[in-house]
C-alpha cells in the first residue's frame, strides 16, 4: 500500500520568554483549547516543582581506606542549569557496601556551590561505596533525582553485602518500540538493550523471526549492548528476537505485539543540524475520518516546538526542525490524539555544542620533583568569547582516573534526566562522530523519561511537596491526632537548648504541618517541639521529618581495579596518608596525641531525657501514690501531698501556689512545664487524666532561679507516661518531639606544601595519589585564571581535571597531563 507523504505541517514556535505567560501572540493562529491545557499544565508543573540537580566533582576515581574523598558540589535549577538555586542547604552521604551510611555532611550553598570532604575510616571494608548529594527539596521527586556515583574502595578486607538479591542466572535482553507501540503495516523502529547481571552492556547480535521461523530482519548492538532495528510487522503475525550472546549461546525473546486497532506512529531522526520528524496513522477502518494530532517538544520544561495538523488514515507527515530551536539536552517529543491523550512519546538528544569551553595549559611539558607548576585556565563560550566561570580542579595520578567517570557535562545534560544507571555517560560527549550520535540515540530509545506521566499531569492537581524548600537549616514535621488524622491549627512551642529565652511559638497549617527556620548553622542545636491543641491538650503526636533521605535499593557496583593497580595504589595511598597526618594542616583542628590515659568519673545518665532542667527540690513518682490513677487529673491527686505546694479548687477550676518570696508578690501562678516544655496555663494539665502522668518535679526558691523571671513563682514540671514504662523511648511522649539541628560542615584544607624557600628540614612529600585539589577556582570577566602548586617527591604522569559552570548555566570540562621526572 502506498502512503501519502506530505510536509504541510502547521508549526507554532514558542519563544521561551512567552511560555510562562502562555502569550497567544507567539502563535501564528489562535491556540486551540487542547494546546492551552497542555502548555498550562507543563509550565505549571515546572513552576510548582521547581526541580533541582546536584553534581559532585571528585578528586579521583579510586580510593583506599583512611583517605579523604575531596569534592566540590554544584547545585543548579533543572531547567536552565543556573547555579544560584532556591535551596541553600545540601546533604551529602557516603553509603558503604552493606547499604549503611558511613559519613554525612551538611553544607551551606553559596551561589550554588560548596566544597567538602568525606572520611573513609581506616577500617573501611573493601568494596563498592556510593556517594550521593541532594537537597531537601529534591526529596519530593525521589532518590532517582539525587546525584549518585559508585566508588571502588580498597580496604582492609572485603565485605559481605547484606540482603543482596540473588543475582540473575542469565543476562537480560529488553525490547523497546519507538514511541511506545508497534503499528502493523508501517515501518517501525525497535530498540533493544542487552546487559549482564550487574547492568553492564553486552555486545550481542541476532535476528527477528516470524512465527514460521523465517528471518525478517537482523540486528547487532553498537555500544553498551544497545542498538535498533527497523522492520514492518504485518497483521496476523507474531515475531521473536533470537539473540546470540558473546559466549555463542542463544536465547529467544518475544517481540511486543502490535496495537490491534492500529493507531499513531512517531519516528524521530536526530542529525547534526536538524531533527527529522515523521508521523503516521494506520487504523483498520479505511474510511476513517482524519484525526487532529498535536506534537509538543520540550527540553527540561522549556517548550521548544508545538505543531498541530489533521492526519488521515494511511498518511505520513514529515517535518525537519533546526536544532537551534532547542536548548542542548534531552528533547521530549509527545504526540497527542484529538482527545488529548498522549499516544506516542520519544526522547532525542540535541547537542548544539554550545557548552563552556574550558582550556588548561601547563607552563611546562615536564617537571621535576618539588617544582612549581603554573596552570593557565581559560573559559570561553561557544562563539569564542571570554566568559567568567566558577571551577574546581584536581591533579591526580593518571592511572587513578577512569575514562568512564561522569562529568558535570554528562550529568547535567544527560544522566540527571534519564531513568536508571547509565554506563560510561561521558562516552557520548567525547566526540560528535555519527557513530557516537547514533549510540546516543539508542540510549534515548531505551532508557526512558521519568519526571512525569502525561495522563497524570493533565488529569490531576499539581503535586504538593512533602519536603520543604530550605533557604537555611530548618526543622519540619507534622502533628497528628491520636486517630492518625492531621491536627490542623495546633499550637507549637520550639525550645532551643535548655534556656527558656530561646523559645519560639507557631501553629500548624491545615494539614498539621509546620516549619521552623532561622537556625544559624554555626553549632549544632538540640531542640524540643511541643504540640498542643487550641485548648491546650497534649493529646497529639508530633512527628519530625527525617533530615536524611533513606537509603534505597542497592546501587550498581563499581568495578574494582586490577591486581597491579591495587598494589601500586595501596602503597601510594598509605604513604600520602602518613605524610598528611604528620605535617598536613587540618582545619577541623584534630590534634595528633601520643598515648594518653584519661581518668575520671562518669556522670550518671538521666533516667528521663525529657528532663532538660535538673536540680528539682521535689521529684515525685506518681506510682508511689496509692490510687493516683483513679483521680480525674494530676492536680486533684496531688492536693496536700507536696510540702510547700498549695493546690486549691476542684474539677476544671484549680490553682497552684508554691510558697516562697516570689509567690507573695503579684501573680502567684508558677511556671508550668509539660514534658520539659512550658504551657500557657494550668488548664493544659487539667485536661490530662491522672493515669497519664508519670512524675512531677517542683522547683522553688534558688532552684527556680535558672528559669529567670518566669520562675519567680516557682516551677512545677509534669512528665507524661511513655507507653507505660520509663524505659520506653521519649519519642512517644504526648505532643513532644526532639531532634538535633546540625551545624554546617567546615571542610578541611588540602595539604599542599610550597617550596619557594628551601626548608631547613626536608620532610618527605608523597602526594602520589592526589597531588593537588582546588575546589574554589574562578576565571575573571576576560575568562582568565591561574593556579599554582608544587610537585611532590613522586614521579610519573598526573592528570589535571577541571570542571565548572558559567553564570548562564553552561557546563564545561578541561584537562591536561603533567609529567614529573628526575631532571625535569
Amino acid at each position: 500500500m502506498l502512503f501519502d507523504y506530505r510536509t504541510r505541517w502547521r508549526r507554532w514556535a514558542l519563544l521561551s520568554s512567552c511560555v510562562a505567560a502562555l502569550g497567544a501572540s507567539a502563535f501564528t493562529t489562535p491556540e486551540p483549547a487542547l494546546v492551552q491545557q497542555i502548555l498550562a499544565k507543563l509550565t505549571g508543573f515546572y513552576q510548582a516543582t521547581a526541580p533541582e540537580k546536584s553534581y559532585l566533582h571528585l578528586d579521583k576515581s579510586y580510593y583506599a581506606a583512611g583517605e579523604l574523598i575531596w569534592f566540590k558540589a554544584y547545585v543548579v535549577d533543572a531547567g536552565k542549569h543556573l547555579p544560584d538555586t532556591l535551596s541553600r542547604v545540601l546533604y551529602v552521604d557516603l553509603v558503604g557496601p552493606n547499604q549503611q551510611v558511613v559519613a554525612r555532611r551538611v553544607l551551606q550553598l553559596n551561589a550554588g556551590t560548596a566544597a567538602g570532604d568525606l572520611v573513609l575510616p581506616d577500617s573501611a571494608a573493601q568494596g563498592s561505596y556510593t556517594v550521593r548529594a541532594y537537597t531537601n527539596w529534591m526529596r519530593n521527586a525521589g532518590p532517582d533525582y539525587f546525584f549518585s556515583r559508585s566508588l571502588p574502595v580498597l580496604g582492609t578486607k572485603s565485605t559481605v553485602v547484606a540482603k543482596r538479591k540473588p543475582a540473575a542466572t542469565k543476562p537480560d535482553f529488553q525490547l523497546f518500540p519507538e514511541g511506545g507501540q508497534l503499528i502493523n503495516g508501517l515501518p517501525n523502529v525497535l530498540a533493544f538493550k542487552a546487559t549482564d547481571q550487574q547492568s553492564r552492556g553486552l555486545a550481542v547480535k541476532g535476528e527477528l523471526l516470524n512465527e514460521a521461523g523465517k528471518p525478517v530482519a537482523s540486528f547487532a548492538s553498537l555500544h553498551a549492548g544497545m542498538g535498533a532495528v527497523t522492520f514492518t510487522p504485518e497483521a496476523g503475525h507474531t515475531y521473536t528476537a533470537r539473540v546470540t550472546w558473546p559466549d555463542g549461546s542463544t536465547s529467544a525473546q518475544a517481540v511486543p505485539a502490535a496495537a490491534p486497532a492500529g493507531g499513531l506512529l512517531l519516528h524521530v531522526e536526530p542529525a547534526a543540524t536538524q531533527v527529522g520528524i515523521r508521523m503516521a496513522r494506520k487504523v483498520p477502518d479505511a474510511n476513517a475520518a482524519p484525526e487532529n494530532i498535536t506534537l509538543v517538544a520540550h527540553v527540561r520544561g522549556q517548550v521548544a516546538y508545538v505543531g498541530q495538523s489533521a492526519l488521515a488514515n494511511g498518511e505520513v507527515l514529515s517535518s525537519r526542525i533546526p536544532i537551534e530551536r532547542f536548548p542542548t539536552g534531552i528533547v521530549h517529543f509527545t504526540m497527542f490524539d484529538a482527545q488529548g491523550v498522549a499516544r506516542c512519546e520519544r526522547l532525542a538528544f540535541v547537542n548544539r555544542q554550545d557548552g563552556l569551553r574550558l582550556t588548561v595549559r601547563p607552563d611546562k611539558a615536564n617537571y621535576g620533583p618539588r617544582q612549581k607548576v603554573t596552570l593557565a585556565l581559560e573559559t570561553r563560550d561557544a562563539a569564542g568569547q571570554p566568559v567568567p566561570a566558577q571551577l574546581s580542579l584536581a591533579v591526580t595520578a593518571a592511572d587513578l582516573e577512569r575514562a568512564d567517570a561522569p562529568t558535570i557535562v554528562s550529568h547535567l545534560l544527560l544522566s540527571s534526566d534519564l531513568r536508571g544507571h547509565i554506563e560510561d555517560p561521558a562516552y557520548y560527549f567525547r566526540n560528535v562522530e555519527p557513530e557516537t550520535r547514533q549510540a546516543l540515540d539508542h540510549l534515548m530509545l531505551t532508557q526512558g523519561w521519568r519526571r512525569f506521566v502525561w495522563q497524570q499531569l493533565l488529569n490531576s492537581p499539581l503535586p504538593v511537596g512533602e519536603y520543604a524548600l530550605e533557604r537555611g537549616l530548618s526543622l519540619s514535621g507534622q502533628v497528628w491526632r491520636t486517630e492518625r488524622k492531621p491536627a490542623p491549627q495546633s499550637e507549637l512551642t520550639l525550645l532551643i537548648g535548655n534556656a527558656l529565652g530561646n523559645l519560639t511559638t507557631s501553629t500548624t497549617d491545615n494539614q498539621g504541618r509546620f516549619l521552623f527556620t532561622g537556625f544559624g548553622g554555626q553549632d549544632s542545636a538540640r531542640v524540643v517541639v511541643q504540640a498542643r491543641t487550641p485548648k491546650g491538650s497534649p493529646a497529639l503526636m508530633a512527628k519530625l521529618t527525617d533530615r536524611w533521605a533513606g537509603v534505597p535499593a542497592l546501587y550498581p557496583p563499581a568495578l574494582m581495579p586490577d591486581a597491579a593497580l591495587t598494589a601500586s595504589f595501596g602503597q601510594r595511598s598509605r604513604q600520602q596518608q602518613s605524610i598528611e597526618r604528620q605535617f598536613g594542616p587540618d582545619t577541623t583542628r584534630r590534634i595528633m596525641l601520643s598515648n594518653v590515659v584519661i581518668k575520671g568519673r562518669r556522670e550518671p545518665v538521666p533516667d528521663d531525657p525529657r528532663r532538660i532542667f535538673t536540680g528539682a527540690d521535689v521529684i515525685l513518682k506518681t506510682s508511689s501514690i496509692p490510687g493516683f490513677d483513679n483521680y480525674p487529673n494530676a492536680l486533684m491527686a496531688l492536693q496536700g501531698r507536696i510540702a510547700g505546694v498549695q493546690i486549691m479548687g476542684n474539677g476544671m477550676q484549680m490553682s497552684v501556689q508554691i510558697r516562697g518570696a516570689g509567690s507573695i508578690i503579684g501573680s502567684s501562678q508558677p511556671l508550668i512545664l509539660l514534658d520539659g516544655m512550658p504551657v500557657r496555663d494550668i488548664e493544659a494539665i487539667l485536661t490530662i487524666p491522672a493515669s497519664d502522668i508519670e512524675s512531677v518535679d517542683v522547683f522553688k526558691g534558688a532552684s527556680a532561679s535558672m528559669f529567670g523571671t518566669q520562675g519567680a513563682n516557682g516551677v512545677m514540671a509534669f512528665y507524661t507516661k511513655r507507653g507505660g514504662s520509663a524505659s520506653t523511648s521519649s519519642s512517644n511522649s504526648l505532643g513532644v518531639a526532639r531532634a538535633t539541628v546540625p551545624a554546617y560542615y567546615r571542610g578541611r584544607e588540602f595539604y599542599a606544601p610550597r617550596y619557594e624557600v628551601p626548608a631547613s628540614v626536608q620532610h618527605p612529600d608523597h602526594r602520589g595519589a592526589t597531588l593537588y585539589w582546588a575546589p574554589n577556582v574562578s576565571t575573571n570577566a576576560e575568562g582568565q585564571g591561574t593556579v599554582t602548586f608544587y610537585t611532590s617527591d613522586d614521579l610519573g604522569a598526573f592528570r589535571v581535571s577541571a570542571e565548572g559552570l558559567s553564570p548562564s548555566g553552561r557546563p564545561g570540562t578541561g584537562s591536561a597531563t603533567l609529567m614529573v621526572q628526575r631532571g625535569g
